[in-house]
């Protein structure tokens, strides 16, 4: 990785995807799987996860004309082991395969609020990522292809059918709601990984 690579993402902006990152896995020691394989566990919380996958998309998206001139992977210029980024990236893939593209951006975008957001800010969350189009363009780890991105648009209808939207959140437990406000319910992953 160069020192011109390292310059284009800022130090703190490092620092807390960093922690993001580390915040959303946690290593599980297991003596079976270590004693049969030499392997380990992976503990995944999926807010978490959310949480560090959009703020990478984020960065992606303050530096993308400055990431055409990166040399290293996204991942090593974020300092992000790059097991950990591939089994929080294979986890959120397994989920979001049997997911609604809108519902899994609807999750990303809760995951965002972790006090909550009301029916309203939801609306607009949703309409303002939408009418970005940068959004079109996001980065793949993020797991919203320009394909994913027009049918969760298409299935929104801007904003037509966000009462469907929340009745399909509730449906699958993906949110809680307290005092008008919807939170993102977070669950756990646990991968058991063999070397």
């Amino acid at each position: 990785m160069s020192e011109q690579d390292l310059g284009v993402i800022p130090v703190g902006d490092r620092e807390e995807l960093s922690k993001a990152w580390a915040d959303s896995i946690k290593t599980i020691e297991d003596a079976q799987v270590l004693a049969l394989a030499g392997g380990m566990n992976f503990r995944i919380d999926l807010a978490k996860a959310l949480v560090a996958v959009w703020l990478t998309a984020e960065l992606y998206l303050k530096t993308v004309e400055a990431a055409t001139t990166w040399t290293a992977a996204p991942v090593k210029l974020m300092g992000i082991p790059s097991k950990l980024f591939a089994a929080v990236v294979a986890t959120l893939d397994a989920v979001r395969e049997k997911m609604n593209p809108l519902v899994y951006v609807a999750c990303a975008v809760l995951s965002q609020a972790p006090q909550g957001l009301t029916k309203v800010q939801l609306k607009q969350k949703l309409d303002d990522f939408f009418a970005d189009p940068k959004s079109q363009t996001l980065p793949w780890y993020l797991g919203v292809d320009r394909t994913q991105f027009h049918e969760a648009r298409g299935n929104y209808e801007g904003g037509e059918k966000l009462d469907d939207l929340i009745a399909a959140l509730h449906e699958d437990k993906w949110i809680e709601n307290a005092d008008e406000r919807m939170t993102f319910k977070t669950r756990h992953f646990t991968l058991k990984c063999y070397s």
